[in-house]
């Protein structure tokens, strides 16, 4: 839901993400996202959305502009395997798999212009990971499907 509860997202299986009218279930706008995903998403309260993809999908940040989705930013270099969480800081944390030997790599970019900010290695990480926390004082810990836990402070 946005942050107002105006507005629900939900994802079809034909691979779009779907905006309707807390209120009446009007169809704000749908929005095609190039395949099916989780079926999970991160909004900020002005309108930010990073929906989860499947995994090796790339990074894409939407806005909520209403009647429409924007695309902000799509990663095409970025191969997620893991919900995004957004900071305050105009900021998302997520990771990825880079390079050849596809090591999993935690990072921040940025949603204003998708750039990345900081990149953290998970050393001898596989699978994929069930989500990244960030505290308000800025510690990360992000856990891995087989159970290996990472922490950053």
């Amino acid at each position: 839901m946005s942050s107002d509860g105006n507005t629900v997202y939900a994802f079809g299986r034909n691979g779009r993400l779907y905006a309707y009218d807390a209120e009446d279930g009007a169809e704000r706008w749908n929005h095609d996202l190039g395949g099916i995903g989780f079926a999970t998403l991160a909004v900020s309260p002005d309108g930010v959305i990073i929906p989860t993809g499947a995994i090796g999908a790339p990074l894409t940040i939407l806005r909520d502009r209403g009647d429409r989705a924007e695309e902000v930013v799509r990663r095409t270099d970025l191969q997620t395997v893991s919900l995004a969480t957004l900071t305050g800081s105009d900021s998302a944390w997520t990771v990825v798999r880079t390079g050849r030997d596809q090591r999993l790599v935690l990072t921040e970019v940025s949603v204003e212009d998708g750039s990345t900010k900081r990149s953290l290695d998970l050393p001898d990480a596989t699978g994929f990971t069930t989500g990244v926390a960030v505290t308000a004082a800025g510690n990360v810990a992000v856990a891995t499907n087989p159970g290996e836990v990472y922490y950053f402070s």
